[in-house]
């Protein structure tokens, strides 16, 4: 494990501007991290695929996690479930580093940023960043491999932070479920999953859907420090294995007003802070006289900087290429042969920077009262987000 860091090091490293790292040497770790096949080697590979300035690079990471997804008979959502580290810690999510005389017990915070706190007298303390220096009353063998433990611990973690937020949001965007054993396991019980699925509000359907298209909750619930899962009112909930039972992260446009002011509170009362915005997020809907439209030209004429437009991508959206090669729009499947595309001009080259572009129209192909309402809804608040003027 410590060699598949040094090697996801390497290759952050050689991929920087001007650090000259060739192609090959770059195939190679990427081989060798595949080879590897641990959940730490597999979890630096998901970490270039999605973060490497290099196109190529994520490509072909990407290719490697496709390939041991394949060889597990797993498909990729799968596979980023399986390869979810639990760093070694317990099954509450915590973790004791020992140094003798002075007992220190591991949190994480909303972000899965690990912090200290002392234990006094049973019970936790001051909240400290790092682990402390020893003192010269401690025991200093098991000061130093706790102190060498923690370090080891927030270099996963930092890993960890860049992508498991960003999957469960995702999984909130596409509407993706889990049967209930699977959330048990790799969400609700997993050691550092946990930290994140205790601050947010989840969903459980059976695939019915309401007149607006949306997709009905059977109940909602959060999951409690304890482990229990509890609905608005702080009623534990028992939910079967049902074949066609799936948790979702809820979307505030599937819940009631009443039931997000209800789990609000309830973070507020715990001092929770949500990884993302989940309760408050902001929603959207086609007006009326959009309904029947394929195109949508709201945004048309606004201009937009580059940055925000290539950070389309890590919130799902893929990039598009014009006849001359530019990147000239951003697109997401939606399946069965339908997309969205959002389209502006003159276009950005691969190089990152570029001038600032004109939007042009988000285009559907099928009116938009047809269109999923979460789709629709984070559609426009990326584009929102891009900050057109």
């Amino acid at each position: 494990d410590d060699t598949a860091r040094r090697l996801g090091a390497l290759v952050r490293r050689w991929s920087a501007p001007g650090a000259g790292g060739t192609a090959t040497r770059i195939g190679w770790v990427l081989e060798a991290l595949a080879r590897l096949g641990s959940d730490v080697a597999l979890m630096q590979l998901d970490a270039i695929a999605r973060k490497n300035r290099i196109a190529t690079v994520r490509q072909s990471a990407a290719e490697k996690l496709a390939q041991a997804a394949a060889e597990r008979g797993l498909s990729g959502d799968e596979l980023e479930d399986r390869i979810a580290p639990d760093l070694g810690l317990d099954e509450r999510g915590g973790l004791l580093l020992d140094f003798g005389p002075r007992q220190f017990h591991v949190g994480f915070d909303e972000a899965l940023v690990p912090f200290v706190r002392e234990s006094v007298e049973g019970r936790p303390g001051a909240r400290l960043a790092t682990a402390p220096r020893p003192r010269a009353s401690d025991d200093a063998e098991l000061a130093a491999a706790a102190a060498e433990r923690f370090k080891a611990l927030k270099q996963d973690a930092a890993t960890v932070a860049a992508q498991q937020p960003l999957r469960l949001e995702r999984a909130m965007r596409t509407g993706r479920g889990w049967p209930v054993e699977d959330f048990r396991r790799f969400i609700a019980g997993h050691p550092l999953m946990r930290h994140l699925a205790e601050r947010l509000v989840w969903g459980v359907t059976e695939g019915g859907r309401d007149a607006r298209g949306l997709t009905l909750l059977r109940a909602a619930f959060r999951v409690s420090a304890e482990g229990e899962w509890v609905d608005a009112d702080e009623v534990p909930q028992t939910l079967d294995d049902g074949a066609t039972a799936r948790i979702v992260v809820a979307h505030p446009l599937q819940l009631s007003a009443a039931q997000i002011a209800a789990f609000a509170q309830q973070f507020a009362d715990y001092e929770l802070i949500q990884p993302f915005e989940q309760l408050h997020r902001a929603v959207h809907a086609p007006r009326e006289d959009e309904r029947a439209l394929t195109a949508l030209t709201r945004w048309s004429g606004r201009v937009a900087r580059p940055g925000p437009l290539w950070a389309l991508e890590s919130r799902g959206w893929l990039r598009g290429r014009g006849g001359g090669g530019a990147y000239d729009h951003a697109w997401q499947g939606l399946g069965g042969g339908r997309a969205l595309a959002l389209r502006f001009g003159p276009g950005l080259d691969n190089t990152g920077a570029g001038e600032d572009q004109t939007l042009d129209v988000l285009h559907h192909g099928h009116p938009f009262g047809e269109l999923d309402p979460i789709v629709f809804s984070e559609a426009v608040r990326d584009i929102d987000a891009l900050g057109a003027r």
